[in-house]
């Protein structure tokens, strides 16, 4: 469970629990032939990954519909992890468990990274963020930088 602190609702602060723990419906599914498909073009193990951008060409697919592929077979059980690693990203099937575990631990990362940007719109102040933020200084010092390089 991933708890979600300071969570507002109707203006109550409250505390948040997201559960990820899958529904018995997913692990009951047998993948789709599309599914198959897409699961084919994955490399076994985390020395040997393939790109979103790769895949999506290789099943001849557009990249929302792969990534929504990738998500379904996930859920039904398909042990499909990703590594960001500049350089280094791609997709692969877990082949070990010490593979498992850090394609977990990268999806936890994600996690965390998500609800951090949850709270931070829940909380952000709708009238003012753009002061707070010091938006309006970094935009009025790109514009002076953007003036002074036209005239140079």
């Amino acid at each position: 469970m991933l708890k979600i602190k300071n969570a507002r609702r109707n203006n109550q602060r409250q505390t948040n629990i997201i559960k990820y723990d899958l529904p018995l419906f997913y692990r009951k599914q047998q993948v789709t032939a599309t599914e198959a498909q897409v699961i084919a073009l994955i490399p076994k193990g985390e020395d040997s990954k393939v790109t979103m951008t790769d895949l999506a060409r290789l099943a001849s697919l557009d990249t929302r519909t792969v990534q929504n592929i990738i998500s379904s077979a996930k859920k039904k059980g398909v042990p499909i992890l990703s590594s960001r690693k500049a350089g280094d990203s791609g997709y692969y099937i877990a082949t070990t468990e010490e593979e498992r575990r850090r394609g977990l631990a990268t999806l936890r990362h994600q996690i965390k990274e998500i609800s951090a940007g949850i709270e931070g719109v829940e909380g952000a102040d709708l009238d003012r963020w753009q002061r707070s933020t010091g938006f309006n200084e970094q935009l009025e010092k790109i514009m002076k930088r953007k003036r002074e390089m036209k005239y140079d």
